[in-house]
């Protein structure tokens, strides 16, 4: 018999020996001292008896591993003292006990009275839902019998446990008793079972509601600013589209509502199929979602490493931008009503002058025919008074580009945030659709 350690020691003995099981049951055995309760144990996990009588210490154990209905089930099968003077140590045991097998002696009415205070004490001392089987010992000396069977199946059934009588001797229903307890325990968890994948599906499907309402939300807005960018005519990026020399790539930013109104939709079409996908328990559109977030993570990561690779590039491409504007200025500002009109109204919500600063409308149209700029170049409010080369160049209005450039600046903090913020959210969208995903696959 193995040497029992203090529960308060840590891990129970044999715990660490054999990782590859399924489950683990910690059982006790109880009962008054000589019902039988050592040579029960050792018929059960050695297969060996023996008539000698030796008195129980404290407390020992044996470990066995038996497989139950395709599970692999390591049992800790606790023996404990039944003198009453061992009481405190063992009840010490009976926290995280699962199962408990309350053994009697048939020929013994004494140790049959005693079962009422040995259930109360599993009531007292153990968890609420330890399953427990009355054993009556010793059905081999069925001449000696003090306790009717019909009077132990009758408490039994009071005290809500299930019951056998057996014979540690002559080997009969040991193992039955063992494997009813088992199949108690297992019965027990696959009742609390329903209620623990009821209450992590509903988080799942909380949190699915919170990251698709949060994306919902999120397109409907850059929707909107998509269809406001359209209609409004006198938008900023309207600028690029009457400027000869700009790259291709970057002239196509007068289409960006377009963009904004796609991303928009997409965005709509994906709340809509997480939520649903949810409600439904659609696997078909969760997957469908997955895959959505999957393809817009990776084109932004892409994106990202695109932009720090090619930095240079961008710079060049900018700096290109920068010269053609400036030379659209020079060319058209003064003549081309629309091109007038759209600078006029970006400097005007930008409190800026030009591209850089006033100089950018040195020889324009409307500079060379009356020698001034546009009043935005100039702190003066009244438009009596023109904006000549000196009070532009005392006012030293900044340009346009270095205003949109320190906004980016000012605001890099905030942008980066939300930006990490989306992935964020994408990534723990993938990871709660993917599990329910897999929670709905295995409720199927």
């Amino acid at each position: 018999m193995a040497t029992a350690r203090d529960p308060a020691a840590g891990q129970d003995p044999g715990e660490a020996s054999d990782q590859n099981v399924d489950d683990m049951f910690k059982l006790l055995i109880i009962g008054n001292s000589s019902v039988g309760k050592t040579s029960f144990l050792f018929r059960y996990a050695d297969d060996s008896f023996t008539s000698a009588f030796v008195s129980t210490v404290g407390i020992d154990f044996k470990v066995k591993t038996i497989y139950r209905n395709n599970t692999r089930v390591k049992l800790q099968i606790w023996d404990t003292a039944g003198q009453e003077r061992y009481r405190t140590i063992t009840t010490a045991y009976y926290r995280g006990a699962m199962g408990f097998l309350l053994m009697y002696d048939i020929t013994s009415q004494e140790s049959f009275c005693a079962v009422q205070d040995w259930a109360t004490q599993i009531k007292t001392y153990s968890w609420g839902d330890a399953q427990v089987v009355l054993v009556g010992n010793k059905a081999d000396l069925e001449e000696e019998r003090q306790v009717p069977t019909e009077d132990a199946q009758r408490l039994a059934t009071e005290l809500g446990f299930r019951f056998f009588e057996a014979s540690a001797k002559d080997n009969i229903n040991v193992k039955e008793v063992f494997d009813s307890l088992v199949d108690a325990i297992c019965e027990k968890m696959k009742e609390e079972q329903p209620a623990a994948t009821m209450c992590c599906s509903g988080f799942l499907k909380v949190m699915m509601f919170i990251f698709n309402g949060g994306i919902f939300l999120a397109g409907a807005a850059i929707l909107a600013v998509g269809v406001w960018v359209k209609v409004d005519s006198g938008s900023f990026l309207g600028i690029l589209d009457d400027v000869e020399g700009v790259p291709v790539g970057l002239s196509q930013l007068v289409n960006i509502s377009y963009l904004l109104i796609a991303l928009g939709a997409v965005l709509l079409v994906i709340g809509f199929l997480g939520c649903c996908g949810a409600i439904k328990e659609s696997r078909c559109m969760l997957l469908t979602f997955f895959i959505i977030i999957l393809i817009i993570f990776i084109a932004e990561v892409a994106g990202a490493i695109v932009l720090f690779v090619f930095t240079g590039v961008a710079a060049k491409l900018f700096a290109e931008v920068e010269n053609a504007v400036r030379d659209s200025i020079k060319k058209s500002y003064g003549t081309q009503d629309s091109l007038t009109i759209l600078w006029n109204t970006t400097m005007e919500q930008f409190g800026c002058c030009g591209v850089k600063n006033y100089t950018d409308f040195d020889g324009s149209p409307f500079q060379g025919q009356r020698d001034i700029y546009p009043q935005f170049c100039c702190n003066i409010s009244s438009t009596t008074f023109p904006c000549n080369a000196n009070q532009a160049m005392s006012s030293m209005v900044d340009g346009c580009l270095d205003k949109l450039v320190a906004a980016i600046e000012e605001n890099s903090l905030i942008i980066a945030g939300v930006a990490i913020g989306i992935t964020a959210i994408e990534i723990a969208a993938m990871v709660v659709s993917m599990v329910l995903y897999k929670q709905i696959g295995t409720k199927a």
